[in-house]
């Protein structure tokens, strides 16, 4: 049962979702400028419609609109804003190269599972063997395709002053991107571990959702207040835009309740994995063919995508 919600998370927040975020994410990087007014105000705007209408639906199903419960919520629901900006910030530099390291965010949800819910106890041989392949792989993946960056930017390298330039400049972005990783990483990390955990404490899915709305309502109105820079106009939004926007604004809400729904059904610790692999396979291929981010995969790529894939399939069957 719980491979119903499993499978939806794939299929909307791994395959649909990242071509809607990286869609978007460029265009915020094109009204950024020197700042990142756009992107915060493209991503306050998102967050803005899955608040109202979670709280809509919240009203029309008889939910209490507030309650103490909701405060935890709502916190990591404002860090959410920031993990998600720098989501965005990162995606457009490379979608394939951010879902590599998305890895990080599962492995923090899985030891805190581990960990503060004692879901070590449902750990079999089978699935030890089947999440380390998993791991290993998707490590592995990181570390070649880094590997590969480095020897490609190194070709690329001329003498003189241009090279001590590109040099810089190319530090200087991986810095950025890295720091982005850490950022979004960590925050993302404690948020599945709070999907598992608080509707456990007897939270409502839509209390949740919309208490993570709010939340990240709040914490991109502050990233628009700091920006300090003039805003696009609703207008120049354009009607592609909105139609991106109110998509992802219907696809986020899901994707999140359908993860709510497979922790209820399954310990994190079965679960994460798949979502770890899948968050690192599908938006890397959605990359690599849709935005030809790389136009090929190597061999060493594909004996690594199929390790993966056959870890996911061990834990769907596994005992």
């Amino acid at each position: 049962m719980w491979l119903v919600p499993v499978l939806g998370w794939i299929v909307i927040g791994n395959g649909f979702q990242p071509w809607l975020n990286k869609r978007i994410a460029n265009t915020g990087k094109e009204w950024d400028g020197q700042g990142f007014a756009g992107t915060a105000f493209l991503m306050l705007i998102n967050f803005s419609i899955c608040c109202l209408y979670t709280l809509m639906l919240s009203m029309a199903l008889g939910e209490t609109l507030w309650d103490s419960k909701r405060l935890p919520i709502i916190a990591v629901g404002f860090f959410n804003a920031l993990a998600n900006f720098v989501y965005w910030k990162g995606m457009a530099i490379s979608l394939s190269k951010v879902s590599i390291f998305l890895v990080f965010d599962d492995l923090i949800a899985m030891g805190l599972a581990y960990w503060i819910l004692q879901e070590g106890k449902f750990m079999t041989s089978g699935l030890s063997v089947a999440i380390t392949l998993c791991l290993v792989s998707v490590l592995f993946l990181s570390a070649y395709k880094k590997r590969r960056a480095e020897i490609k930017q190194e070709a690329c390298l001329v003498d003189g002053v241009e090279t001590k330039q590109l040099a810089k400049h190319v530090w200087k972005q991986e810095i950025t991107f890295l720091t982005y990783v850490l950022i979004f990483s960590i925050t993302w990390g404690v948020a599945m571990f709070a999907m598992n955990y608080f509707p456990k404490q007897g939270l409502s899915q839509l209390t949740f959702l919309s208490s993570w709305y709010i939340g990240s309502v709040c914490g991109g109105s502050l990233l628009l207040l700091l920006s300090r820079r003039p805003l696009p106009s609703f207008r120049s939004i354009g009607k592609s835009n909105w139609r991106l926007l109110a998509l992802l604004s219907v696809c986020m809400p899901v994707t999140n309740g359908f993860g709510i729904w497979a922790f209820k059904l399954a310990p994190q610790v079965v679960i994460q994995p798949i979502f770890l692999v899948s968050a690192a396979v599908v938006p890397v291929l959605i990359g690599f063919y849709l935005f030809r981010e790389i136009k090929e995969l190597d061999w060493l790529e594909k004996m690594l995508f199929a390790m993966s894939l056959l870890g996911v399939i061990i834990i769907a069957i596994a005992k």
